[in-house]
Parts: C-alpha cells; sequence; structure tokens
C-alpha cells in the first residue's frame, strides 16, 4: 500500500512539472522548442496512470484470485511492466535534461 502511494506521488510530480512549468504561455515546449520532449513525459506518465489504477484494481481482488499460478503470473506482469517503465522514465529524464541543455539561455 505505501508502495502505490509512492509510486503515485512521484508519478504526480513529473507530470505536474511538465504540465506546469514545461510549456509557455503559446503552449510551446519549454525544452529546446521540441514538443517531443514534453509530449513523451506527458505520454509516458499518463499511460502509467492508467495502467498502476488497474494493477490497484487487482490488489483490491487479490484476495479473491486463488489460482497460484494467475496470481505468479500478476505479480511477474507488475515487477515487468515496473522494470521497463522505469527505464523508460530514465530514458525520459535524459532526452529531457539533454533537450533542457540545448535550450538557448535567455
Amino acid at each position: 500500500s505505501s508502495g502505490i502511494n509512492a509510486e503515485y506521488g512521484i508519478l504526480m510530480l513529473i507530470f505536474s512539472c511538465i504540465l506546469d512549468k514545461g510549456y509557455d504561455s503559446k503552449g510551446i515546449c519549454l525544452y529546446n522548442s521540441n514538443q517531443g520532449a514534453c509530449n513523451f513525459t506527458v505520454g509516458i506518465a499518463v499511460i502509467a496512470f492508467f495502467v498502476g489504477l488497474a494493477f490497484i484494481a487487482v490488489t483490491y481482488f487479490w484476495d479473491e484470485i486463488t489460482n497460484i499460478v494467475t496470481r505468479k503470473y500478476i505479480v511477474f506482469a507488475d515487477l515487468a511492466f515496473h522494470a521497463f517503465w522505469s527505464f523508460l522514465y530514465f530514458v525520459d529524464f535524459c532526452f529531457t535534461a539533454d533537450m533542457w541543455r540545448k535550450t538557448a539561455k535567455e
């Protein structure tokens, strides 16, 4: 339960930072004017949010899942998703940091 709260806290932090400070008043991405930098971040955050809701639903019904094999596949899917998504967040961080580095100083 505390892992879910921490996960959503980090997710909402990333999502809100990009939506609040990532765009100028005209809706242009501030990271080297590369719309892909902001869109990629928002995209993976939104997908992670909905997949996280699905895992919360599975957690809610966990006691009703009596088949051990099904439970094993759910745990492996959860682990694989979070490992892959951690990699995507790392790629996103590197990409966004590089676009920020290339942004002209004003």
